[in-house]
């Protein structure tokens, strides 16, 4: 994938940087996050002195714990939390992704995310409260907004940013970046009603459409006169949501309000007219509209001829892929929540980091599943208690399990130098590290 050579070039280190380089580091430090979901610092130096052995017959390079010390992985993620410096990587990441798997997306995907946590809360800082979508709005979050090839999932453009922020200001500039990052104009640019925004729906006019479109009103008036009351009663049961479920009686009296006794001004009573309204539900006629619930409004300004409406609605509806690998990044294998780190700097470039490592698992699954296209078959032995079901749409984590519990031994065999072999992989092993090549 190119990533530890794409690290080093765009976060040049400081000339007393000594050992693994910045690239080196943070794929040492990808490979317990991803095989055993824990990306905490201080756990990495422990594990590498434990694999040092196996990391260096597999890559042919020395690791030293100290590479990957906690005091060097927050180096790591000061240096990968600029701004300016985590766009361009992107950007370059995934050109390098495009033209290494020939990838030729059509559509673009928008969304964001929040991670709620026991973070402290600062004027200007990162953790703020807000909307939260893990339904935990009693605690600080921090927000990701990102934008990924579709159906593929691969992140083309991301940005963290405060938790309070609103979406819409995003949808231009990652927009921009999308079209930067792939090169070309046309591209259908999918996402939810925050994109109904005029500003970003004259921008997509220039080369993109949009889908999904919310329908929000707000306001309460109160009327002084009966007629004017009467024609806003009937404007709201002609709407189609509320046509034939309502029965509307409206009436009009007296109300006498005393006044008390102030200055010159004696005690008395003042009369006005009060307007009321009651309506009854026809729960009847509500049971029948509850069953017909479910459907969306999908709006999407591509041609008719390259894209029907039935094509955006399904666009559209494949929203789950996305929710899936939002699920892998915030929860297992990736894991950002529950985090330690307090910084803003280091939130920033953890999540930066972790979206490497969204790709790295993103790739493995298309590559295994490309492989299995071509050969027209499927790849049986992922399936605890079912060793014959196979499958062509292996996931990354199921592949990865092949190679749980895989442990160095030490062989002194006559004609062996003195060292460290390992066992051998099983077919099953085999296979699933032959697709893993691109």
């Amino acid at each position: 994938m190119g990533g530890q050579r794409l690290l080093d070039e765009h976060f040049p280190t400081h000339g007393t940087w000594v050992g693994l380089s910045l690239g080196g580091v943070t794929v040492v430090w990808l490979t317990p996050s991803l095989s055993q979901a824990d990306h905490r610092l201080n756990h990495v130096e422990p594990w590498a002195d434990q694999q040092c052995h196996t990391w260096r017959r597999c890559t042919g390079r020395h690791v030293h714990p100290l590479d990957v010390s906690d005091d060097r992985l927050a180096a790591v993620l000061e240096a990968v939390s600029a701004d300016a410096r985590g766009s361009a990587f992107e950007g370059a990441l995934t050109r390098q992704l495009r033209r290494v798997y020939k990838l030729e997306p059509e559509r673009v995907r928008l969304d964001s995310t929040t991670a709620s946590g026991y973070w402290a809360v600062t004027e200007d800082g990162l953790f703020q409260f807000g909307p939260s979508q893990d339904h935990r709005p009693d605690l600080p979050q921090v927000k990701v907004l990102l934008s990924a090839l579709d159906p593929l999932g691969v992140p083309v453009a991301t940005a963290v940013v405060p938790g309070q922020r609103a979406d819409a200001p995003w949808d231009v500039p990652a927009m921009t970046r999308v079209r930067e990052s792939l090169g070309r104009q046309g591209r259908l640019d999918v996402g939810d009603g925050k994109m109904g925004a005029l500003a970003t729906r004259a921008f997509i006019q220039a080369g993109g459409a949009s889908s999904a479109l919310k329908d929000r009103g707000r306001g309460q008036k109160r009327f002084t006169a009966r007629t004017a009351l009467q024609a806003a009663v009937e404007a709201i049961r002609r709407r189609p949501r509320v046509q034939g479920l309502l029965a509307v009686r409206d009436t009009e009296g007296v109300q006498e309000r005393p006044l008390r006794r102030y200055g010159h001004r004696p005690a008395t009573v003042r009369g006005g007219r009060d307007l009321r309204v009651t309506a009854v539900v026809d729960r009847r006629a509500v049971a029948g509209a509850v069953r017909r619930l479910g459907w969306r409004v999908y709006a999407t300004h591509a041609p008719a001829d390259q894209f029907s409406l039935g094509q955006a609605g399904l666009a559209y509806r494949r929203e789950s892929l996305m929710e899936r690998d939002l699920g892998r990044w915030k929860g297992p294998p990736l894991s950002l929540t529950p985090r330690s780190l307090e910084r803003d700097d280091h939130a920033t470039g953890l999540i930066r980091l972790l979206l490497v490592g969204w790709r790295v698992l993103t790739r493995l699954a298309f590559v295994g599943r490309r492989r299995l296209a071509a050969a027209r078959t499927g790849l049986a032995g992922l399936y605890a208690g079912n060793p014959t079901r196979a499958t062509a749409r292996p996931t990354a984590e199921r592949l990865l399990e092949a190679f749980r519990g895989l442990a160095p031994a030490h062989s002194r065999a006559p004609g062996l130098s003195p060292g460290h072999l390992y066992e051998a992989l099983s077919r099953f092993s085999q296979t699933a590290l032959n697709m893993s090549e691109p």
